[in-house]
């Protein structure tokens, strides 16, 4: 029986901005599930890429003046300055002026605006070890019984499955168009030892 190589990580890395068009969306970093305890409101609006990046960015963050209490203010960096003025969707925000527009309102302005909540209030599921056993296929197969042992960290286990049989593709040199030929013979939870291959 194969056995896979030591693998610590399955998840994909990080990926570029791509070329298709960017999302009109917005991040409440207070409410994302990494915000610190008594984190002060804070919203970022951009165009954001599906595959990560942005184009740029603008914050609308709430200061404490002991005057008149909890006001927003907005900040934005040089790289952004085209894209506020530019961007019609913002215009009505001079409508709060002075009226000291609460994180909520501002929010629900987004929304009909047509901005997308981009906010993290998950945080990532962690990785759980599996052992996935496949079947070679046929053609490939010695006497019917020749099969492969992947060790593999995952989200689930339809993620685990996915990426044993992309390792076995990957390590025999296949196609990945074969990976759904590979039939799964048993999943469980940890790293199993080939106590064969170890002998």
């Amino acid at each position: 029986m194969a056995t896979s190589p030591d693998s610590t990580d399955s998840s994909p890395p990080q990926s570029k901005p791509s070329s298709d068009a960017p999302v009109k969306g917005f991040h409440i970093f207070s409410r994302a599930w990494y915000a610190r305890a008594g984190e002060k409101p804070s919203i970022t609006i951009g165009l954001y890429y599906p595959s990560g990046g942005c184009d740029a960015e603008v914050s609308i963050k709430w200061h404490d003046l002991n005057s008149t209490g909890t006001v927003p203010r907005i900040e934005i960096f040089d790289d952004a300055w085209k894209m506020f003025f530019q961007m019609d969707e913002l215009r009505p925000l001079a409508e709060f002026t002075n009226k000291n527009a609460g994180e909520q309102t501002v929010v629900e302005f987004l929304l009909s605006a047509g901005f997308k909540d981009l906010t993290e209030y998950e945080g990532p599921k962690p990785l759980k070890p599996y052992s996935i056993l496949l079947l070679y296929p046929e053609g490939n197969n010695e006497g019917g019984a020749e099969t492969y042992l992947a060790s593999v960290n995952a989200t689930d286990k339809a993620t685990a499955i996915t990426d044993a049989r992309a390792e076995m593709c990957r390590v025999n040199d296949w196609s990945t168009s074969t990976a759904s030929e590979l039939s799964v013979l048993l999943v469980t939870e940890g790293h199993i030892i080939d106590l064969g291959e170890a002998s």
